[in-house]
Protein backbone atom coordinates (compact mmCIF):
# COMPACT_ATOMS: atom_id res chain seq x y z
CA UNK A 1 0.00 0.00 0.00
CA UNK A 2 1.03 3.50 -0.92
CA UNK A 3 0.65 6.84 0.44
CA UNK A 4 -1.40 9.15 -2.04
CA UNK A 5 1.89 11.41 -2.53
CA UNK A 6 4.09 8.46 -3.51
CA UNK A 7 1.46 7.79 -6.34
CA UNK A 8 1.81 11.30 -7.44
CA UNK A 9 5.17 11.08 -8.11
CA UNK A 10 4.64 8.21 -9.70
CA UNK A 11 2.44 9.93 -11.87
CA UNK A 12 4.11 12.95 -12.29
CA UNK A 13 7.55 10.74 -13.50
CA UNK A 14 5.15 9.22 -16.20
CA UNK A 15 3.43 12.85 -17.17
CA UNK A 16 4.92 15.84 -15.82
CA UNK A 17 2.58 18.55 -14.93
CA UNK A 18 5.05 21.14 -15.48
CA UNK A 19 4.06 19.83 -19.29
CA UNK A 20 0.60 20.73 -18.80
CA UNK A 21 -0.91 23.60 -21.30
CA UNK A 22 -1.26 26.23 -18.64
CA UNK A 23 -4.84 26.71 -19.11
CA UNK A 24 -5.25 23.17 -17.95
CA UNK A 25 -5.90 21.96 -14.43
CA UNK A 26 -4.14 19.11 -13.50
CA UNK A 27 -2.52 16.94 -10.67
CA UNK A 28 -3.97 16.31 -7.81
CA UNK A 29 -7.16 17.86 -7.36
CA UNK A 30 -9.07 16.10 -4.07
CA UNK A 31 -7.34 14.12 -1.96
CA UNK A 32 -4.44 13.92 1.13
CA UNK A 33 -1.35 13.41 0.47
CA UNK A 34 -0.80 11.56 3.61
CA UNK A 35 -4.13 8.65 2.69
CA UNK A 36 -2.99 5.02 2.12
CA UNK A 37 -4.06 3.92 -1.72
CA UNK A 38 -4.74 0.20 -1.95
CA UNK A 39 -7.14 1.09 -4.69
CA UNK A 40 -7.68 2.73 -7.98
CA UNK A 41 -9.80 3.22 -10.71
CA UNK A 42 -9.00 4.96 -14.56
CA UNK A 43 -11.97 6.96 -16.25
CA UNK A 44 -12.17 9.67 -18.45
CA UNK A 45 -14.91 12.01 -17.03
CA UNK A 46 -15.83 11.75 -13.49
CA UNK A 47 -19.79 11.38 -13.08
CA UNK A 48 -21.83 10.37 -10.44
CA UNK A 49 -21.85 6.84 -12.06
CA UNK A 50 -18.07 7.13 -11.48
CA UNK A 51 -18.26 8.27 -8.38
CA UNK A 52 -21.05 5.49 -7.01
CA UNK A 53 -18.36 2.79 -8.60
CA UNK A 54 -15.70 3.61 -6.73
CA UNK A 55 -17.53 4.01 -3.42
CA UNK A 56 -18.40 0.56 -4.33
CA UNK A 57 -15.54 -1.00 -5.35
CA UNK A 58 -14.01 1.11 -2.17
CA UNK A 59 -10.88 2.92 -4.49
CA UNK A 60 -8.99 6.02 -2.85
CA UNK A 61 -8.27 7.15 -5.94
CA UNK A 62 -9.74 8.03 -8.76
CA UNK A 63 -6.87 8.96 -11.85
CA UNK A 64 -9.39 11.30 -14.35
CA UNK A 65 -8.45 12.12 -17.79
CA UNK A 66 -10.49 15.18 -17.80
CA UNK A 67 -10.21 17.47 -15.04
CA UNK A 68 -13.26 17.07 -12.77
CA UNK A 69 -12.34 20.96 -11.31
CA UNK A 70 -11.91 23.07 -13.96
CA UNK A 71 -13.27 26.89 -12.99
CA UNK A 72 -12.88 27.95 -9.55
CA UNK A 73 -15.58 26.57 -7.43
CA UNK A 74 -18.08 29.03 -5.75
CA UNK A 75 -19.54 26.39 -3.92
CA UNK A 76 -19.56 23.06 -2.54
CA UNK A 77 -22.45 21.08 -1.15
CA UNK A 78 -23.47 17.83 -0.54
CA UNK A 79 -25.17 16.14 -3.64
CA UNK A 80 -22.09 17.47 -5.84
CA UNK A 81 -19.33 14.66 -6.75
CA UNK A 82 -16.52 17.24 -5.53
CA UNK A 83 -18.50 16.72 -2.16
CA UNK A 84 -19.39 12.95 -2.66
CA UNK A 85 -16.06 12.32 -3.57
CA UNK A 86 -14.16 14.56 -0.29
CA UNK A 87 -17.05 13.45 2.22
CA UNK A 88 -16.09 9.28 0.98
CA UNK A 89 -12.51 10.08 0.82
CA UNK A 90 -11.80 9.27 -2.88
CA UNK A 91 -8.75 11.27 -4.15
CA UNK A 92 -8.94 12.81 -7.54
CA UNK A 93 -6.07 13.03 -10.01
CA UNK A 94 -5.73 14.41 -13.46
CA UNK A 95 -3.73 14.46 -15.64
CA UNK A 96 -5.35 15.60 -18.49
CA UNK A 97 -2.66 17.81 -21.43
CA UNK A 98 0.09 16.33 -19.52
CA UNK A 99 -0.44 12.99 -20.30
CA UNK A 100 -1.29 14.51 -23.92
CA UNK A 101 1.83 15.54 -24.47
CA UNK A 102 4.27 12.61 -22.40
CA UNK A 103 6.57 10.17 -24.15
CA UNK A 104 4.40 7.31 -25.20
CA UNK A 105 1.06 9.33 -24.04
CA UNK A 106 -2.11 10.05 -25.59
CA UNK A 107 -0.64 11.67 -28.55
CA UNK A 108 1.57 9.37 -29.02
CA UNK A 109 -0.66 6.36 -29.14
CA UNK A 110 -2.96 8.35 -31.21
CA UNK A 111 -0.04 8.50 -34.03
CA UNK A 112 0.28 4.90 -33.78
CA UNK A 113 -3.34 3.85 -34.11
CA UNK A 114 -2.96 6.21 -37.12
CA UNK A 115 0.43 4.79 -38.37
CA UNK A 116 2.29 8.23 -38.39
CA UNK A 117 5.92 7.17 -38.26
CA UNK A 118 7.83 10.33 -39.11
CA UNK A 119 6.15 12.80 -36.15
CA UNK A 120 6.71 16.05 -34.33
CA UNK A 121 4.69 18.57 -32.07
CA UNK A 122 3.42 21.51 -33.89
CA UNK A 123 4.31 23.60 -31.05
CA UNK A 124 5.86 22.59 -27.90
CA UNK A 125 3.75 23.16 -24.71
CA UNK A 126 4.00 26.03 -22.56
CA UNK A 127 5.34 24.99 -19.84
CA UNK A 128 3.78 25.57 -16.45
CA UNK A 129 6.15 28.60 -15.01
CA UNK A 130 8.81 27.23 -12.16
CA UNK A 131 10.21 30.61 -11.67
CA UNK A 132 10.51 31.96 -8.19
CA UNK A 133 12.27 35.49 -7.70
CA UNK A 134 15.18 35.79 -5.60
CA UNK A 135 15.86 39.08 -3.58
CA UNK A 136 18.97 39.72 -2.09
CA UNK A 137 21.73 42.37 -1.21
CA UNK A 138 25.30 42.07 -2.18
CA UNK A 139 27.86 44.54 -0.95
CA UNK A 140 28.93 46.31 -4.16
CA UNK A 141 32.80 44.16 -4.14
CA UNK A 142 31.37 40.66 -4.32
CA UNK A 143 28.36 41.66 -6.62
CA UNK A 144 30.14 40.47 -9.98
CA UNK A 145 30.86 36.72 -8.12
CA UNK A 146 27.24 36.31 -6.89
CA UNK A 147 26.06 37.10 -9.99
CA UNK A 148 28.66 34.54 -11.84
CA UNK A 149 27.69 31.80 -9.16
CA UNK A 150 23.72 32.70 -9.36
CA UNK A 151 23.41 32.93 -13.75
Amino acid sequence: METLARVVEILEQIAPTAMAESWDNVGLLVGDPQQSIARAMLCIDYTQAVADEARREKCELVIVYHPLIFKPLKRVTAGSVVFDSIKSGIAIYSPHTALDVAEGGTNDVLADIVGLVDRRPMRLPDAQAQQATLVTFVPKDHLAAVARAIF
